[in-house]
């Protein structure tokens, strides 16, 4: 009788596997160890495990060995539950491995949901630690959620078909173009406008920071690549601000040129009026620059500035021709510095040098001196 019994649980065990194995073939599959209220997704379903109970088996929760949620065919929407239990003693028992089919039956443009309640009848078997004998019935509960899909099959927008999941005669929606800011896309199909347009959707080609597709939206510079938007590729700006210092008449306007190095022609300008100024350049790329700041009656300065991440402020200050040591009078103390220099006792330098070079010509000489010391004693004025 022993043996008989251990034949027949054998060839249940390699019906077990035959089983479980043409389920693997046809389908993909995800194990678990199951809890009463925890969720699985398969494709667009997702289940619940409500319950599961037996009719001779106290707490069946705690001897599931796995539940397997199987998908078997995306095309129409059939799954299977497959569920195998398993024994309490150290023997090799037979303990079922089966499964259930199910096939959603709902429309795909409607929302899907169903409880089922599964159960299943199991002829008799022992386990010789296990009190209860078999028959008994494995009892599932369950509920299927499905939200909205589309329809599967080979309509298209202008043929209409019929879906091989819900059985319904459908149209399929528009594919393919690109929307944008201004115009909808244009299907491939049909060659019509559909959907909605894509606000996100620019076209920076122009360079300048503002869509070129004409909706008006100027780009908010998010990606900076160098000198340039990695969005729209507009050069990004910089202020270079600050005061400049003058004398002389208030009236008397001052300009500023800034340009980098060799291209004069090429320069922002500005201009300020009164002796001390504000002036502003809030347009300008980064890199290397001259600022030029001139006046009338003043001693042109040149100033090297670089702008680079952040914004640059710089003071200018210029003086008066003759006016060397720049405390914005013309003295004795000017004229006698200029002759120092002609002399070569003491060298003048940088800027100093440039404003005791009253008549321009590139060089200091006694002309220089005479035209000062003229002023002072105001027998010729220097302007």
């Amino acid at each position: 009788m022993k043996k008989i019994t251990k034949l027949i649980s054998i060839l249940l065990i390699i019906a077990m596997l035959m089983t479980m194995s043409s389920l693997s073939a046809s389908s993909v599959s995800s194990s678990y160890n199951p809890a009463i209220g925890d969720t699985y997704t398969i494709g667009p379903y997702t289940i619940t495990l409500n319950d599961v109970s037996s009719d001779k088996i106290p707490d069946v929760v705690s001897i599931l060995n796995y539940i397997i949620l199987r998908n078997y065919d995306k095309k129409t929407g059939v799954f299977a539950i497959s569920y195998q239990l398993k024994g309490t003693s150290g023997f090799q028992n037979v303990w079922p491995s089966d499964y259930f089919l199910i096939t959603p039956s709902a429309s795909c443009s409607e929302v899907y949901e169903e409880d089922f309640v599964l159960e299943k009848e199991y002829g008799s078997t022992v386990d010789p630690k296990f009190t209860h004998y078999l028959p008994y019935k494995i009892r599932f509960s369950i509920t299927v959620y499905r939200p909205a899909i589309e329809h599967n099959g080979n309509a298209t927008c202008e043929n209409a078909g019929t879906c091989t999941v819900c059985g319904e005669s459908y149209t399929a929606p528009c594919k393919g173009g690109t929307a944008t800011c201004m115009k909808k896309a244009v299907c491939d199909v049909c060659g019509k406008e559909y959907g909605e347009f894509d606000a996100d959707n620019h076209n920076w080609s122009n360079l300048n920071g503002i869509c070129a597709n004409g909706c008006g939206t100027e780009c908010e510079h998010t990606n900076q690549t160098g000198e340039t938007c990695g969005i729209c590729g507009k050069e990004l700006y910089k202020t270079l601000s600050g005061t400049v210092t003058s004398f002389g008449d208030e009236e008397n306007e001052a300009t500023l040129l800034l340009y980098k190095s060799g291209d004069r022609e090429n320069a922002y300008e500005t201009m300020v009026t009164g002796n001390s100024a504000e002036y502003a350049f809030e347009t300008v790329t980064k890199g290397g620059y001259i600022l030029e700041v001139s006046k009338d009656n003043h001693a042109t300065r040149f100033y090297e500035v670089t702008v680079g991440e952040d914004n640059v402020t710089l003071d200018a200050e210029i003086h008066l021709v003759g006016d060397v040591d720049g405390d914005g009078k013309i003295m004795v103390t000017d004229y006698s510095s200029v002759l120092r220099h002609v002399k070569k006792i003491t060298s003048l330098e940088g800027y100093a040098l440039a404003c005791a070079d009253v008549d321009s010509n590139g060089r200091v000489m006694i002309t220089d001196y005479n035209a000062i010391l003229r002023h002072v004693k105001k027998t010729a004025s220097l302007w």
